[in-house]
C-alpha cells in the first residue's frame, strides 16, 4: 500500500492512495514502481484539467543499514484523459527513509 500527498507554495494539493512494489537488486540497491489514484486541487498553481489525477512513479534508493535508506524518484502526474485538457505534471524527489516505532530498535 501507498498513501501521501504534496503541498505546493502556491496552494496546489494532491492526496493519493495506491500501490507499489520494491524489487531489490544487487549491493543494497532497490528499486520501487507504485501507482496511486489521487485528488488534485490546483489552488493557485498550474491547471491539470481533472481533479482525478493519477501519479506513477519509480524510485531508486541505497540502503544505509539500519533499515534506512536514501533514493530519488521520479513521479509523473496526470488525468489520464479523463478531460480534454491533460498537461501532466513531473517531479524529482529526494527521498530519505528512516525506520520509526518499533522496528526503529536496535
Amino acid at each position: 500500500p501507498l498513501a501521501g500527498g504534496m503541498v505546493t507554495s502556491a496552494g496546489a494539493v494532491n492526496a493519493y492512495l495506491g500501490l507499489s512494489a520494491r524489487v531489490q537488486a544487487g549491493g543494497g540497491v532497490g528499486f520501487r514502481f507504485s501507482f496511486a489514484p489521487g485528488y488534485y486541487a490546483k489552488g493557485g498553481a498550474k491547471d491539470l484539467g481533472y481533479p482525478i489525477e493519477f501519479r506513477s512513479a519509480l524510485e531508486v534508493a541505497v540502503g544505509l543499514g539500519g533499515q534506512r535508506s536514501i533514493g530519488i524518484e521520479y513521479a509523473h502526474l496526470s488525468n489520464g484523459g479523463l478531460a480534454q485538457r491533460n498537461p501532466g505534471e513531473e517531479s524529482l524527489v529526494v527521498i530519505l527513509a528512516l525506520p520509526i516505532g518499533r522496528s526503529a530498535r536496535p
